[in-house]
């Protein structure tokens, strides 16, 4: 495996999976949060925690290019939108586990599987590219 390659890839996923998820749940879901408020750290503290935000993308990003190169190796951006669907189908599915124990909308449920429906897709077919590249 090309470490100078994996390298660039996971930076580039993180800034990609960075990128969309503020856009996903820093604007598109804003008020879904705001409605359920009380599930969430306030908006005052969120800052002290964001270390941790940047680590678990970073992580993210690593892993799931670490498995891409490693062991998917599809060399294009259709095939690797494709193995970024069946992962996000697969971390969607874990939303239902969440729904079941903790008190979320219905709605933010529907819209976390499909975000992360796109979000593999997008993440995929970048990987696809770069893996060609």
């Amino acid at each position: 495996m090309n470490l100078k390659k994996l390298a660039i890839a996971t930076v580039v996923i993180f800034i990609v999976v960075f990128a969309y998820e503020w856009l996903f749940h820093g604007v598109l879901l804003e008020g879904l949060y705001e409605r359920t408020a009380e599930l969430w750290r306030p908006q005052d503290t969120m800052g002290g925690y964001f270390a941790w935000l940047i680590i678990g993308q970073l992580l993210f990003a690593f892993f799931f290019v670490w498995i891409y190169y490693r062991y998917i190796r599809i060399d294009s951006m259709g095939g690797g939108a494709r193995f970024g669907l069946a992962l996000g189908a697969l971390l969607g599915a874990t939303q239902l586990i969440m729904f079941a124990v903790q008190p979320l909308l219905p709605a933010l449920v529907v819209y976390w599987i499909i975000g992360g429906l796109v979000e593999g897709a997008l993440i995929g077919a970048v990987a696809g590219y770069l893996y060609e590249a």
